[in-house]
């Protein structure tokens, strides 16, 4: 692999990288798998640049999960009625895909292991967008699998500090 390069954009503590392998023919195959990506429709809802922000491939926008119609996925429902301004529970905002190549599992309950597997478990808004991975030839797919995999986490980060709270009121006040 090539050592991994700040994508160019605004600085930032931290950014999203993209790391090409250093072998030419990885690079080739990862870079049509980015075309690929904008082909099919992911880079609809995991947009590659947003508010400034180059490489975070999200919308940050919320997407119905699953066809609910069909039975499948979140059907359950609270007893008390939620605010009409909180999301659905199919609904979940477009993850940021920068990072992705390092941040299995997938999906919002860590059931899917691998990049493919979660591509074809998108339903709902990304129905289409499934089906056309599922039309494209082996070729596009594994170039589609290999760009994702391109997709590294920040490599600068410093983590933020942690101030340990007290456990409950009473340490609170013995604190005082």
């Amino acid at each position: 692999m090539v050592p991994a390069v700040p994508l160019p954009g605004p600085p930032c503590p931290a950014v999203p990288v993209e790391s090409l392998p250093a072998d030419l023919d990885e690079q080739h195959r990862a870079e049509r798998g980015r075309a690929v990506f904008r082909e099919i429709g992911c880079a609809v809802c995991h947009t590659p640049d947003v508010g400034g922000v180059v490489g975070v491939y999200s919308d940050f926008l919320l997407h119905r999960l699953d066809d609910r119609s069909k039975g499948s996925g979140y059907t359950e429902r609270t007893p008390v009625p939620l605010p009409e301004e909180l999301p659905l529970p199919e609904e979940w905002k477009t993850p940021p895909l920068w990072g992705v190549a390092d941040s299995a599992p997938y999906f919002h309950d860590g059931a899917t292991t691998t990049l493919e597997a979660a591509i074809l478990r998108h339903h709902g808004d990304a129905e289409t967008v499934r089906e056309a991975y599922r039309s494209a030839g082996s070729a596009d797919r594994a170039s589609l699998i290999a760009f994702l995999n391109t997709l590294k986490a920040p490599t600068d980060t410093v983590p933020v500090p942690v101030k340990e709270e007290p456990k409950n009121r009473l340490a609170m006040a013995r604190s005082r």
